[in-house]
């Protein structure tokens, strides 16, 4: 006999934000650390260097392979079509927000 769950399979996962929080941006990359603890009419005026950049592009690409090479959710996404939105968190807490 076939178990419940595999005579109703998931056809589409939708997952709506917050699948990663990114806050921790703010303290382990260390130019946006620098970067954000300048005043804020300094960091208005600060460049956003190649630097950071890859420093930046380091950290979430990281933070995601982290994230979704566990068990559990590399399973799920190996099975289950999934379509993801952005929220604030998933980039970092406010993201939008800012002028």
């Amino acid at each position: 006999m076939a178990s419940k769950h595999s005579d109703s399979p998931y056809h589409l996962l939708l997952m709506g934000g917050d699948q990663i929080y990114a806050d921790s941006i703010w303290e382990v990359v260390p130019s946006i650390k620098r970067w954000s603890e300048k005043k804020a009419e300094r960091r208005s005026t600060a460049p956003f260097t190649p630097t950071m950049g890859r420093q930046v592009e380091r950290f979430y690409f990281e933070l995601y392979c982290s994230r979704w090479a566990q068990a559990e959710p590399a399973r799920m996404f190996t099975r289950i079509p999934t379509v993801m939105m952005w929220d604030d968190h998933d980039i970092f807490d406010g993201w939008g927000s800012y002028p």
